[in-house]
Order: structure tokens, then C-alpha cells, then sequence
């Protein structure tokens, strides 16, 4: 993979996303960039210097059933199709087809060891 192809975030799963969401940003002065309440639960993403942290709630994630250890490890990317092209002719079964969804696209990986690591590229707004 280039230099700079992008950047990785954890993303926790956790049932009270704004306890966390007031907690980080109110308490800790984390910045928020992005927080979207959606279906059971939400969605944020806070920065602290170069570093980005995520959570979500299960209901914000159904694409993921059977999720392990309550965490997604994001990677976001300029190109998503050359990444994936490479990702599936190395693992085959284990990288998930790229999907479009409101915000951009992705596709999961699952490791040996049932840990997902989503792949996105967020569209241009």
C-alpha cells in the first residue's frame, strides 16, 4: 500500500453512545467531528490531536451481525477499489464486496479470529 493511504480509527461498540459522546467531548475536550443519531443508538467520532476514536451502538451497525469483542477497526482510504481489488485476490472469501452506502462506500474484512476491519471512502459533501 502507498505512503499516506490512509488513515485507522478503532470503532467500539457500546449500548450508550452519548454518555460517551458527552463524556469525551464536555469532560475531556475531545473534538467531535461527526455524530449521528441513528436507529437504536448513534454514531460519533472524536479527534484528540492526530488521533481519531469512534463508538456506535449495535442497532447503528446491522450490516455486522455476530460482531466480536465489540470492535471495528476503520480504515479510511482515497481508493477504496484498488484496495479492495488487492485485499480480495490475497483473501478471497474474507473481504466483503464494496458497498455504497448515505455517507460513501466500504467493505469489511474478517480476520482468523472473527475481528472486523472496515474499509471506507467517504464521499466528497
Amino acid at each position: 500500500m502507498a505512503d499516506g493511504a490512509g488513515r485507522g480509527m478503532p470503532l467500539l461498540v457500546v449500548e450508550d453512545v452519548a454518555a460517551l459522546r458527552e463524556f469525551y467531548k464536555e469532560r475531556l475536550g475531545f473534538e467531535e467531528v461527526t455524530w449521528k443519531e441513528a436507529g437504536e443508538g448513534g454514531f460519533v467520532v472524536f479527534t484528540y490531536g492526530t488521533c481519531k476514536l469512534g463508538y456506535t451502538t449495535p442497532g447503528a451497525l446491522p450490516e455486522l451481525p455476530g460482531l466480536t469483542r465489540n470492535a471495528v477497526v476503520v480504515f479510511e482510504l482515497p481508493e477504496l477499489d484498488q484496495v479492495h481489488q488487492l485485499m480480495a485476490s490475497r483473501a478471497g472469501d474474507a473481504v466483503g464486496e464494496v458497498r455504497t452506502v448515505e455517507w460513501g462506500r466500504y467493505f469489511d474484512v474478517r480476520d482468523p479470529a472473527g475481528t472486523v476491519a472496515r474499509f471506507i471512502e467517504v464521499s466528497a459533501e
